[in-house]
Order: C-alpha cells, then sequence, then structure tokens
C-alpha cells in the first residue's frame, strides 16, 4: 500500500469538503459571526501560518465529530475515517484508504451550545435517524437540553470560524442547544389596525403573519388563482384571511365576494353592513338549501373574471393579468367561500341538490383555473378537509395552502400533501397546540415546510377599520 502523509491526506479532506472560500467584501453568517477579507497565496504574507492554523482547527472539529458520531452508534471505528487515518498512519497494513471508506462529521463549540454536522454519511442516513439519535443522547453527550435542526429549505449551510467558511451538511447537521429556546412564534403579534400592514402591490404580498425567524411572511397572491386553508374550528382559520382581506380593501386593491357557509351572524356579515363586499349566506330551511342561489353567484364571478380577461390583449397588450403595468392594472376579483365544505360535500343531498353542488364546485374549479393568468383568486376555507368535500383537481390547483390545527393527518394532507419522511413533528399541523391560535404550516418557496402565525386582529379593531375605510369610500363620492 502506498503511504499518504499528512500533508496530503489534510490536503483531500481539504479538497473533498471545499472549505475554503474567497469573499471581496465582508459577509455576516446566519451565526453571526463575520467573514473578512482574505487574499490568498503570494498576496497574503500570512497565508501559510494562517492555513496551518485553519488544518489544525479542521483536525480538532474532525476528532471531535468522530467521537460524538461512534459515540451515538451513526457508524463505527471500523468506518471512521478519523480512526482509519490513524491506523494508516501508523503503518497498519491492513488500514483501508480513509478517503474511499472512511465516514465524516465534525462538531464545534458555539456560544449557545454544540454544532454537529455529517460530512461523509454511511449508507441509510436519514435527517430523521440523525435527529432521533441526538436526541436520544443529548443529555449524555453535551448536557444539552434541546436538539435543533437546519430549516428544510435550506439548501447550503457555512460554519465562519476565524476567516474561513466551513461547508456543512443541512439536512445532517444539529445544535445541541445548552439551554431549550422557547418556540419564537409563542409572541402574539398584535395589531390594532391595518395601516400597521406592510404589502407590495404590484406582487400583492401583504404580510400579515410571521416567520420562525422574525421576518414577516406574505401569502402571495401573484401569478396565483387558488388559497386553500384547513383547521378545525377555533385554530384561527380567520386570522388567515380577515386581516389580508382586511388590509387589501383599505389599499383599495380588491373587488372582494364572499360566501359564507354559516347560516348563523359572523364577523363576514360585517363587510356587508359596510358595503365593502357582497355576503352570501348559506340558508336551510325545512329541508330546502339555496344551492340555487350560490351557484348563481360563482357562475357570475366566473364569468366577470374571463369576460374581462378577454380585454388584456386588446387593452393593455398582454394576455396575463400580472404582466400589466401595477399603475394600468385591473382591481384584482376575490371569491372568499368560508366553510367550502358546505357547498361542495354531496353526502346525505337529495339528487336536485348533489346536482347542484356538482355544477357549483366545478365553476369553483374553473374560476381558480383561469384566475392565475386572469386576475382572480378564490380563497377557500374549511374545517373539513375530506376528499368527499373538496375534489382532488380542486386542492391541485390551488397554488396557495397552508393548515392550521388539524386533528388528524389525513385532513393536513389534504390540504398541504403528505409528510416528507425526514419532517420534524413540529411541522406537523396536528401538532400545533390549541391555544395557538392563527399557528399554520404552509410551503417554503422551496417546496419545504414552514411555520408561521398570523397576527392577531381583534374584533373592535375590525370595528374600527370598517367604519374607517366605509367613511373614506363616502367621502370620495
Amino acid at each position: 500500500m502506498v503511504m499518504k502523509t499528512k500533508d496530503e491526506l489534510l490536503a483531500g479532506l481539504q479538497r473533498k469538503n471545499e472549505t475554503i472560500r474567497l469573499f471581496k467584501y465582508p459577509t455576516v453568517t446566519s451565526s453571526g459571526m463575520l467573514i473578512k477579507d482574505y487574499l490568498m497565496g503570494e498576496k497574503n504574507p500570512f497565508y501559510k501560518k494562517a492555513t496551518e492554523k485553519w488544518e489544525r482547527k479542521l483536525e480538532e472539529m474532525a476528532e471531535l465529530g468522530s467521537e460524538v458520531a461512534i459515540r451515538m452508534g451513526l457508524w463505527s471505528q471500523n468506518d471512521d475515517r478519523i480512526t482509519l487515518f490513524k491506523k494508516q498512519m501508523m503503518g497498519d497494513e491492513n488500514a483501508v484508504d480513509p478517503f474511499i471508506q472512511g465516514c465524516t462529521a465534525i462538531a464545534y463549540r458555539l456560544n449557545e451550545g454544540y454544532i454537529f454536522s455529517v460530512l461523509e454519511p454511511p449508507n441509510g442516513m436519514t435527517h430523521k435517524k440523525l435527529k432521533d439519535q441526538c436526541d436520544d443522547m443529548k443529555e449524555v453527550l453535551f448536557d444539552s437540553e434541546q436538539v435543533c435542526s437546519v430549516e428544510p429549505s435550506a439548501k447550503t449551510l457555512e460554519l465562519a470560524i476565524d476567516n474561513y467558511i466551513y461547508n456543512l451538511t443541512p439536512k445532517l447537521t444539529v445544535l445541541f442547544r445548552d439551554e431549550k429556546r422557547p418556540d419564537p412564534l409563542d409572541d402574539v403579534w398584535k395589531i390594532d389596525s391595518v395601516d400597521e400592514i406592510e404589502f407590495d402591490i404590484e406582487s400583492m404580498k401583504f404580510y400579515t403573519a410571521m416567520k420562525e425567524t422574525g421576518e414577516k411572511f406574505a401569502v402571495p397572491f401573484k401569478d396565483n388563482g387558488g388559497f386553500l386553508v384547513g383547521g378545525v374550528a377555533g385554530s384561527g382559520k380567520s386570522a388567515s384571511f380577515l386581516v389580508m382581506l382586511m388590509a387589501m380593501l383599505n389599499q383599495d386593491a380588491i373587488d372582494l365576494t364572499i360566501i359564507d357557509g354559516k347560516t348563523a351572524p359572523t364577523e363576514l356579515d360585517e363587510f356587508q353592513k359596510y358595503g365593502l363586499a357582497d355576503v352570501h349566506k348559506f340558508k336551510s330551511s325545512g329541508g330546502q338549501r339555496n344551492y340555487d342561489e350560490i351557484l348563481e353567484v360563482v357562475t357570475k364571478f366566473d364569468e366577470e373574471v374571463a369576460e374581462r380577461a378577454e380585454d388584456f390583449k386588446e387593452k393593455y397588450g398582454v394576455n396575463n393579468f400580472w404582466n400589466i403595468p401595477v399603475e394600468k392594472r385591473p382591481i384584482l376579483k376575490v371569491l372568499l367561500i368560508d366553510e367550502c365544505q358546505v357547498f361542495f360535500s354531496e353526502k346525505g343531498k337529495d339528487n336536485d341538490d348533489k346536482q347542484l353542488i356538482r355544477k357549483i364546485q366545478a365553476t369553483v374549479e374553473n374560476t381558480v383555473r383561469i384566475s392565475r393568468a386572469y386576475g382572480g383568486m378564490v380563497c377557500l376555507a374549511t374545517q373539513k378537509p375530506s376528499s368527499e368535500a373538496i375534489s382532488t383537481d380542486l386542492r391541485d390547483n390551488c397554488g396557495l395552502k397552508l393548515s392550521l390545527r388539524a386533528e388528524t393527518s389525513s385532513a393536513e394532507s389534504m390540504v398541504i400533501g403528505e409528510r416528507g419522511e425526514e419532517l420534524e413533528e413540529k411541522y406537523y399541523a396536528t401538532k400545533i397546540g390549541s391555544a395557538q391560535q392563527g399557528l399554520a404550516i404552509t410551503k417554503s418557496e422551496f417546496g419545504g415546510r414552514e411555520r408561521v402565525r398570523f397576527a392577531y386582529y381583534p374584533d373592535d379593531a375590525m370595528t374600527r377599520d370598517l367604519e374607517r375605510i366605509y367613511q373614506r369610500k363616502l367621502d370620495e363620492i
């Protein structure tokens, strides 16, 4: 066997992990550590000395990572790169090439705890397996109270130490926190007026929720035609769209039509009272239901969205609503159907009602399909998201989906899809607490899941805003 020098092995590890990068400007990483300009080679007289320091640091992190991985049972000494490397350095003729067979990880102490990242995993290693092992061993290894994972949507992860960047593996990186961190979404964001809501009319983003990171979140209406919201009674479904619709009305950004599946009075009735939307209530008396009236409403909305789109090319030179310059763009037409299962489920209905229900659902499906380009948006809210209540076609055509607290995993998956195998429990809608009204699980821009919590908008604040908007419209007449 050809022996490799220590320098050759370290150089191989350096190349393998691509740990050195160049930066022209100072950069702040997610850990808050500053990465300074660092000129390499002949332009920096301290390059060699600094590189030696980096090599020592890498050795220390790899040694600790190896120890942690073996103690957790992630792999054995016979599969560990550091152990195999040491055997080779000692002249063991039976030692295999560590860069062919060896698994490797690094561990490093940060202010809040130890970060651990598997760089070369064994076959079959998944995020879930790693997280479960770390949870089981956190107290034994580091006297840690909590194991935190990287956000599922993260594509890259870097650790900055002493002017060097270490590339980590996002899905196989955890942080052993010394102290358990409180859930950042336990704090409720209360607003006293929709004047507080930040917005971008061009993209129709109204920032009515908070992410775990503290960033504000907006449901991205642009280039979408359907918004599906699921959640049990009391989970805060109203919070997910009421403040958003109010903020849009405050900016004269939408033409709103509401269909309410509740027969009892609700806060949605206030939109009709103040002349800000047409509100159509579900009616049921003596076995008679007003499905015919609801069919007329959805048909009219569908036709209006389609008819005005016929003029886009002639008036604006484009076929897509969202390509029209914002200063010339017509107002967005929005249809909200609350408790939509009332109008979509055929269960227990007679044949006449079933025919009307099928027509209602088919019309709404068509509206969602065409609205993406025609300047419409259908918002559907339900506490019973079953296949009987919401067709697969309708659900699939809704590009925007979020689930508040759900009772079952099937109800959750009907709204936001199946859970990934490696998904953490905090991204389960069934794990949202009953006291966490307005907390929801939605799709991130990278296709994973993220947690958001919508602003708390008290009834009296909504009433004041309704009165103010109504008075403003009167003054404009």
